[in-house]
């Protein structure tokens, strides 16, 4: 028994032995020298001031809610929205310079197709960038409207819509109707507009774990169905049971040519800032008691002013009149007149005006605050926001490029959640219909992406300093620091087009030299930027400053 135990000792001794050699070995490949690790443990925390519950943070609470709270809280926040779009013309202003910002007159989509990768040559995406860009005017533009379902905006309202609804409500809905065919109608594909607040969870689900925001999810958080309410208005008295909804399914499932396809049934346009909720806060949510409470200062020194303003007339003697009974002289204390009144007083009194300094002195200083509380919050500065530039020409230019990349953010977001998702459905029924070259539906379906890649133009940003921007374009297209494409694209151009229309002028200008044997001359001299006069910067900066406020 015991050789057994000192064998068994043996042969773990040989075993760790083994391991000890087998590490020396690996640390003299990796070059490194095997230490003990050290011991004890660090102490050092810092005391973070902001979860104190003393001082001026005592009343402070930050009580998480369940999700069914805080979707009854934004349906408030929403109502509220909307009183301040209608009737504050700060929050109205604002909204209005989201949508001309971000959307403006429409992006426009140029095809982009992996050509390479589908395995078609450049004349094969010639003629596929021509066809999409051709049929998604016929479809998206057409006076007809038939892109909208409701028949009454066409694709460039509706992203135009889309940014409203999402930065007022938090979301923009829309669902995926196919219409009848019929001689008018080249597409079936038409989308309609849906009011948020219809998004909502009912009130005999609200026990159910895996609905929120009305949108009714699997396992892994993705949407399975959303819940509609069938009834437009909450101010009739329709209860919000599952029983008065439409339960729209979030995708539609179809097989074609052996390929399973999901294409959405409901597009939702909003920004994820919070995975556990299923729509963004509407962008007035933080700043909508600093709005309030302004529109209430504001109506509070204004009627204050026009009180103020209002004189008296004051007679000592009063005024005589006729007792339409008796005929008999009486003293009327008390006389209305066009505009106003006249008080008659007795003998020895005086008339007392009130006096007011409304609104105060410090009324500019307590507004010009509210705004660029405002401005902090949308990411718009205090000019952006009142339109009215008054700092120098660098600030302004500064102002209005940080404004920009915020534009550029919210803009990325509207392409893909709804121009992409759009356009890919658009293009489906292009291919379905042979309007587009496409191997096959299922090679159209196994490689969507590759064909639906597209680039969208904004529209131009317009320049404070045109020439400037001119001469800065043209050296970097020499510097070859920009190519025509970029060029062409920040002025929400397609380069192709560019060109296109440029041969066109050459050769009209051509024939006109031909019929008429006069030579038309094209000045095509590089901007020189010697011809310059010298400016002092501070001029400039008040020149273009003159500019702005124009």
């Amino acid at each position: 028994m015991f050789d057994s135990i000192k064998l068994i000792i043996n042969k773990q001794k040989q075993y760790l032995d083994y391991k000890k050699k087998h590490a020396r070995n690996i640390a003299k490949k990796l070059k490194t020298t095997r230490r003990k690790g050290i011991t004890g443990l660090s102490m050092r925390h810092v005391n973070r001031d902001g979860a104190k519950n003393w001082g001026t943070l005592e009343n402070w609470t930050s009580t998480p809610v369940t999700s069914y709270t805080a979707e009854d809280q934004r349906e408030t926040i929403c109502d509220r929205a909307w009183d301040l779009y209608v009737n504050d013309a700060a929050s109205h202003g604002l909204l209005e310079t989201y949508n001309v910002e971000i959307a403006g007159t429409g992006l426009m989509p140029v095809a982009m197709p992996m050509t390479d990768q589908l395995g078609f040559d450049d004349d094969w995406e010639d003629e596929y960038q021509q066809a999409t860009k051709d049929w998604w005017e016929i479809w998206g533009k057409s006076p007809l409207k038939f892109c909208d379902a409701s028949r009454r905006m066409d694709i460039d309202e509706m992203m135009l819509w889309a940014v409203f609804s999402w930065k007022l409500e938090g979301i923009a809905l829309f669902q995926v109707v196919w219409q009848k065919e019929s001689a008018l109608r080249p597409f079936s594909l038409s989308l309609l507009p849906i009011a948020a607040h219809r998004l909502k969870t009912p009130q005999d689900k609200k026990s159910e774990d895996n609905i929120f925001d009305g949108v009714e999810v699997d396992s892994n958080g993705a949407p399975l169905y959303y819940w509609i309410k069938k009834d437009d208005s909450d101010y009739t008295g329709t209860p919000d049971v599952s029983d008065n909804f439409y339960k729209i399914p979030a995708y539609n499932r179809k097989v074609i040519e052996g390929v399973t396809v999901e294409t959405p049934n409901i597009i939702a346009c909003y920004t994820v800032r919070n995975i556990s909720e299923y729509r963004s806060e509407s962008s007035l949510t933080s700043i909508m008691k600093t709005l309030r409470d302004r529109h209430d200062y504001k109506d509070s020194a204004l009627v204050g002013s026009v009180v103020a303003n209002m004189f008296t007339i004051f007679l000592k003697n009063g005024l005589l009149t006729k007792d339409p009974e008796t005929g008999e002289a009486i003293r009327d204390p008390v006389q209305e007149v066009d505009g106003g009144t006249i008080l008659s007083g007795a003998p020895g009194e005086e008339p007392q005006v009130i006096k007011t300094d409304r609104p105060g002195p410090h009324y500019v200083d307590m507004d010009h605050s509210t705004i660029e509380e405002i401005g902090m919050s949308t990411g718009r500065g205090y000019e952006k926001i009142i339109k009215k530039w008054e700092a120098s020409y660098s600030a302004s230019r500064m102002s209005n490029l940080q404004s920009y990349k915020f534009d550029e953010a919210d803009r990325k977001i509207l392409i893909s959640k709804f121009c992409n998702v759009v356009r890919s459905l658009f293009l489906e029924e292009c291919a379905l219909r042979d309007y587009i070259k496409v191997k096959s539906m299922r090679h159209f379906y196994e490689n969507m992406y590759a064909y639906t890649r597209a680039k969208w133009l904004a529209p131009p940003q317009n320049d404070v300093d045109p020439l400037k921007a001119e001469k800065a374009d043209q050296q970097a297209y020499i510097n070859k620091s920009k190519n025509l494409d970029d060029l062409c694209a920040e002025r929400g151009l397609w380069w192709k087009d560019v060109l296109k229309q440029r041969a066109k002028e050459l050769a009209y200008m051509s024939s006109l030299e031909n019929q008429y044997g006069v030579s038309i001359k094209t000045d095509n001299n590089v901007i020189d930027d010697s011809q310059d006069q010298d400016i002092p910067d501070s001029d400039k900066e008040n020149e273009s400053n003159g500019e702005n406020n124009e």
